[in-house]
């Protein structure tokens, strides 16, 4: 904040102390509109002390706005600013004006497939006033708070608004909500447990033991002759995914940059979807769980304008499960997937699923003794330079270590003497399917003062051609490691753009 964002702020509490309202809201809507409403400029000095101001104070000012608001009739920015401070300073004042006026502004972020910092602080004081949110409200900030780089306000706002269990505006959503009721607190604590399945390759024996002891709960008869109760509970999970994908029931207006929401999957729905599927694994084959997990496979890699696939995670999910099925249909989905899909890390794997009549080459003695890369929900991290231990712990503490705006690769360290100078050829072999992408903290990474570490990317086996690279490599600074791991881990950008990005030197140090 320059000199003059300083003054504007000594002018604010200068007026507050003076009693002079019009001048407060003066200088308060000059900082909106000095620092386009950014809250990173003077503006967000604003709001920080405007809110730690004494109560007769804030007061004061919240009931002189609404004469200022009428004085703004023309001006719609300008009305917006003086609703977010007002939400600011009104935590804890009886009767806090305008609320009307707020809730207005709230009721168009359902339509959004986000909600921004100033819906945050609109939501938050509606909270505070012991008000609730509607449910589209509720789903356009939980959206926001899944996302990445979600600012940290509405990642906590988002996790506390904990009801309903999904977010509405999809038919599937919408019909388990309405199942819900008359179903019972144990279907509601197994669809909180699906909410809880990870991206993992494989999920956690804990959850899979869980799940078992939910569909149990709901299953008393399960395994005798009179009323199979576990058929029901998958004839129940069929009937909610195959309604994944149709359109939405409440339809999201495009981004600012054109982007188009309403034919990917919500975000945060997503992990319940991939749940399901999951505990499909556990109850009786049903004649249509093959066409379904298909159906719900296309769904989650579908793109639109400006954006990436839904969710490659739960498509990798449905992908498994078909993988683990012993019949015809599911061997005929698979291999129908195989020849449209095109998001590379699941083509890699539904390649690797379907084709396994391809003959491997005999491991050598060195590979043979090798143990295979962990699945992990991270991006995997091998060491393979052991020969300096002060240079590997200035490294592992650049790794961890968040930069100045917080951003840290979410990596999953293997410190282990037995990698000690294998070949990127063979880590990319034994890594586990899906994960496609590895970093390699190798020699150069160790003794260069960059510390550049080796991003690999695997590439889509093609068995036309033998003789395709199967990986890609890239060197990056280990303090720029988090914008390639981010961004490639969740398909938000593509490989080629930070190659194209890289210097002479086949670096990337960023953009």
């Amino acid at each position: 904040m320059g000199q003059l964002g300083v003054r504007r702020v000594v002018r604010l509490v200068e007026a507050s102390e003076a009693g002079d309202w019009d001048a407060f809201w003066d200088v308060a809507l000059e900082a909106h509109a000095a620092g386009s409403g950014w809250h990173g400029s003077v503006w967000g000095e604003v709001l920080d002390t405007a809110q730690r101001m004494p109560h007769e104070v804030r007061e004061g000012a919240a009931l002189a706005s609404p004469a200022r608001y009428r004085q703004l009739q023309n001006d719609s920015g300008g009305r917006r600013a003086l609703l977010i401070l007002l939400a600011v300073i009104s935590p804890g004042l009886p009767n806090a004006p305008l609320v009307p006026e707020r809730q207005a502004i709230l009721a168009t972020v359902g339509h959004r497939f986000e909600a921004d910092l100033d819906d945050a602080i609109l939501a938050e004081a509606e909270l505070a006033a012991g008000r609730s949110l509607t449910a589209p409200v509720i789903a356009a900030i939980r959206r926001s708070s899944v996302t990445p780089y979600a600012p940290g306000n509405i990642v906590t706002l988002g996790q506390g608004l904990r009801e309903p269990i999904l977010n509405v505006g999809e038919p599937w959503a919408e019909q388990v909500l309405a199942d819900l009721t008359e179903l019972g607190e144990g279907w509601t604590r197994l669809l909180q447990h699906a909410r809880a399945s990870t991206s993992a390759a494989t999920p956690p024996a804990r959850w899979e033991k869980t799940g078992k002891a939910l569909i149990e709960a709901l299953s008393p008869q399960a395994g005798t002759t009179d009323g199979n109760r576990r058929a029901e509970v998958g004839e129940r999970i069929i009937s909610w995914l195959t309604l994944v994908g149709r359109p939405r029931t409440i339809p999201l207006e495009p981004g600012s940059d054109g982007e188009q929401f309403n034919g990917t999957v919500d975000p945060y729905n997503a992990p319940a979807i991939r749940g399901l599927v999951r505990l499909l694994t556990y109850l009786p084959p049903h004649p249509q769980a093959a066409a379904c997990l298909g159906s719900v496979t296309e769904a989650c890699l579908r793109t639109a304008k400006g954006m990436g696939p839904g969710s490659p995670g739960t498509a990798q999910a449905c992908i498994r499960v078909l993988s683990s099925m012993d019949d015809e249909a599911a061997s005929a989905e698979l291999a129908q997937l195989a020849a449209s899909v095109t998001h590379r890390g699941t083509r890699t794997l539904l390649q690797r699923v379907v084709t396994s009549t391809l003959t491997a080459q005999r491991p050598s003695a060195r590979e043979v003794l090798l143990k295979d890369l962990p699945l992990t929900d991270d991006t995997t991290l091998i060491r393979t330079d052991f020969s300096d231990n002060a240079a590997w712990q200035a490294l592992h503490t650049a790794i961890v270590t968040p930069n100045e705006d917080g951003f840290l690769a979410n990596v999953h360290i293997v410190d282990d003497p037995a990698y000690r100078d294998v070949t990127t050829e063979q880590l990319v072999s034994l890594a586990p399917a899906g994960a496609d992408l590895m970093i390699v903290a190798d020699r150069t990474a160790l003794t260069s003062p960059e510390m550049p570490l080796l991003a690999v990317l695997r590439n889509e086996a093609d068995s036309d051609d033998q003789a395709e690279q199967d990986h890609e490599e890239l060197r990056v600074i280990a303090k720029e490691l988090w914008s390639i791991e981010n961004n490639i881990s969740i398909g938000n950008m593509d490989w080629e753009e930070f190659v194209d990005a890289s210097d002479g030197d086949g670096v990337f140090r960023g953009f």
